[in-house]
């Protein structure tokens, strides 16, 4: 550096300064020559400033500037002009600084210097030695000095056959069966591990172990996986993952890693410092280095030549965090840095170049031994999250996967909810009729139900004879109440469960209504589903409608949402909208029932015929809307007594609908009738049965004694026996 030091505070102030305006350099316009220089020196004469340089030129003036390297040591005005063009003076250079050949070009750049004329020679131009030495090397490697047969980089491999995308299918397959546990840091547990790692056969367990650890944190920064607690299951987007093409799943795969902000320490040494690193962008310098490449190549020297074109792995834009001014990373921890990633990352996500060569073969699904399905890696699609429930994955190989289909696990999934129907056909549909061999597979032995965790129900009363006979069931059960019905000896639930499915029965457990289990937080991808369907039921529910959530809740659900997150849901609210205005008709049929137009008017009507309806026990059918109903709904009301509150008007009624005593506010009422006897009884027979919700509205209402329908109406009977409730009988004062 000290002639080119040397050589530059030679050249004519005007010159450096427009070497330095050229280059960007700030420097004060009253500032002395010798502050000029340092400012140049500074900011020009590094090995990083003249690679930056070098990579920003064209690919002419590239091939040109390694000419630099075997030219001599001073070039005359005639050789510069004749090899890289003519030069113009410092004054035209002043008035427009775009270099018009390559000759200006390095002259404004501080490779190509002139030197002043002296008496034995004339003025000339010099390139440093530090320019020399420092402009970068083609890229030039020995593609005979392969690697060994045996390695693992040598063989090509087909574009299914990628680890990243067969890891992460994987994993979204076993979340698919069952909740993968993850840990704090994202990554699985030892016992998901070990469950997983079968399906990446060949691998040694501790490389697959590696793999699953990489690529399960990925898979939830792409929201493909959504996190409930300490398990994890398949988001939305997981489907509509595996149904891209394969480069598609791969380009998302390196854009994941790439802003992945967690630092990735396998890739260092043991003693690598890991402070001050900025992992996204060692991650991009690692891909670009792979993509120059071949896969043949021993790493040791593509390490070499690498580093000879591109500079050191590791300088200030890998480690912009770093206050010391001495290289991060030594020669020999750059060396193992590169070659971790090599068998690591790099060669999961197939970014060396030439691994990917051969073509993908179509896939399908393949029927083997009773009970296994084989699965190529062309033919994985979002058809197999369907089948997962009722499937495990035991196996696998470059070639695909291998899931096992056992009785006991169908009836799990049976009992949890799944449609085993649909699984079945969309089997049938990808790998052809069933074979007979598989029939009993699906052929469920019965279904029970465990209510509240103590009481098995059985659909047909013979289903706990049945199982009567098996000792295991038996110890389990602690008596029969009824055909059909037995108790659970309290804590054994979860292993009659199992019992359950071993034999083929399909479980559900109902879980008590008192029970709380405590629940994890919402994710933000819940909480954008809740807001949108809030939302979307404000915008579309017709006037007649119950009122939705508050404006006050919808905020507090956007304002937990991240801005990333929140404008795509109001993106995805304005299509919804939009599709649903689309289809539906300006003169749309109005509700099934309008309030009538007078409906003031005849509130003081309906007060009379209540008060008479009171005073002689009369029944009465209302049009009434409730705040829960979608449109209003008839009932049968025998009133008790009217009560004012401020402007509104309530009647406190026994619902024939509910089986129960009412309150009902009288500006909700579309129409009142005042019944006969016969009228009465007719209407109580067309009722329909009392929602669940009114059913359960009142727990005290349950222990009631329910009178008949038709007994009820049959004779007038005493005051004290007209119905369950013992009411005192009001008549309101006008």
């Amino acid at each position: 550096m000290q002639a080119w030091v040397s050589y530059l505070a030679d050249v004519p102030v005007a010159l450096l300064r427009l070497i330095a305006a050229s280059q960007r350099v700030s420097l004060s316009r009253r500032g002395s020559r010798d502050e000029c220089l340092l400012r140049v020196r500074r900011a020009l004469c590094r090995p990083a400033s003249v690679r930056a340089v070098y990579f920003s030129l064209s690919a002419e003036a590239q091939a040109a500037a390694q000419t630099l390297r075997a030219e001599p040591r001073t070039l005359s005005m005639q050789a510069v002009t004749s090899r890289y063009g003519p030069l113009r003076s410092l004054a035209a250079l002043r008035q427009d600084r775009k270099p018009r050949s390559l000759a200006e070009l390095f002259v404004l750049a501080g490779w190509l210097l002139p030197r002043p004329a002296s008496r034995q020679h004339p003025c000339r131009y010099v390139v440093p030695p530090e320019v020399r030495a420092w402009l970068p090397r083609p890229l030039r490697i020995d593609d005979a000095r392969c690697m060994p047969e045996a390695s693992l980089n040598a063989v090509p491999v087909s574009p299914s056959d990628l680890l990243a995308v067969r890891a992460a299918t994987l994993v979204l397959l076993a979340a698919a069966q069952h909740p993968v546990v993850v840990v704090r840091n994202g990554c699985p547990s030892r016992a998901t591990l070990h469950r997983l790692r079968v399906g990446l056969l060949p691998l040694p367990v501790r490389e697959a172990e590696a793999l699953l650890r990489w690529v399960t944190p990925l898979l939830g920064d792409l929201a493909l996986l959504a996190p409930h607690g300490r398990a994890a299951v398949p988001a939305p987007a997981a489907a509509a993952w595996l149904a891209a093409p394969h480069a598609t799943r791969v380009q998302t795969l390196v854009e994941a890693w790439m802003r992945a902000p967690r630092p990735e320490v396998a890739l260092l040494p043991p003693r690598a410092a890991q402070s001050g690193v900025d992992w996204s962008a060692l991650r991009r310098r690692l891909l670009a280095w792979a993509e120059h490449v071949p896969v043949t190549v021993v790493p040791d020297e593509a390490f070499v030549a690498l580093t000879a074109a591109f500079g050191p792995l590791a300088d200030a834009t890998t480690h912009p965090f770093r206050t010391k001014r001495r290289p991060p990373w030594n020669h020999q921890t750059m060396r193992e840095v590169w070659g971790r990633s090599l068998q690591g990352p790099l060669r999961w996500l197939g970014a060396l170049r030439g691994q990917v060569e051969a073509q993908a073969v179509p896939g399908c699904w393949e029927y083997q031994a009773p009970g296994e399905l084989r699965v190529a890696h062309a033919a994985v699609g979002p058809e197999l999250l369907a089948m997962m429930p009722f499937a495990h994955v035991v196996g696998g190989d470059e070639a695909g996967l291998l899931l096992r289909f056992e009785q006991s696990v169908i009836a799990r999934a049976v009992g949890r909810g799944c449609h085993l129907g649909r699984a079945r056909a969309v089997l049938e549909q990808q790998a052809g009729s069933l074979p007979p061999a598989w029939e009993p597979l699906f052929a469920l032995a019965g279904s029970v139900r465990l209510v509240q965790r103590t009481v098995v129900i059985g659909d047909q009363p013979q289903v706990l004879q049945d199982l009567q006979r098996y000792r295991a069931i038996h110890r389990l059960l602690e008596t029969i109440l009824a055909p059909g019905v037995a108790l659970v000896h309290p804590g054994q639930e979860e292993l009659l469960v199992a019992q359950l499915a071993q034999l083929g029965y399909a479980a559900q457990v109902l879980p008590s209504r008192h029970e709380s289990v405590p629940l994890p937080d919402l994710t933000p991808a819940e909480t954008a589903t809740l807001l949108l369907a809030s939302q979307y039921y404000q915008a579309t529910a017709p006037a007649h409608a119950p009122p939705g959530p508050h404006d006050a809740l919808l905020e507090r659900l956007r304002a937990a949402l991240p801005a990333a997150l929140r404008n795509a849901t109001d993106t995805a609210l304005a299509h919804l909208l939009a599709t649903h205005h689309a289809t539906t008709e300006p003169s749309a049929t109005p509700p099934l029932h309008e309030p009538p137009p007078d409906h003031a008017a005849q509130l003081h009507r309906w007060l009379q015929a209540l008060r008479e309806a009171i005073q002689k026990r009369r029944v009465v059918a209302v049009l009434y809307q409730g705040v829960l109903d979608p449109y209003p709904q008839e009932r049968v009301l025998q009133p008790v007594r009217l009560e004012r509150h401020g402007a509104v008007w309530y009647a406190y009624a026994y619902c024939f609908l509910a089986h129960g005593e009412r309150c009902f506010r009288l500006d909700r009422v579309w129409k009142l009738e005042v019944l006969d006897l016969t009228q009465a009884e007719e209407h109580a027979r067309s009722l329909p049965t009392a929602p669940a919700d009114e059913q359960g509205h009142d727990d005290s209402a349950k222990r009631r004694k329910r009178v008949p329908r038709t007994g009820f109406f049959a004779s007038p009977p005493p005051p004290s026996e007209h119905h369950p409730l013992v009411r005192v009988w009001l008549q309101e004062e006008e």
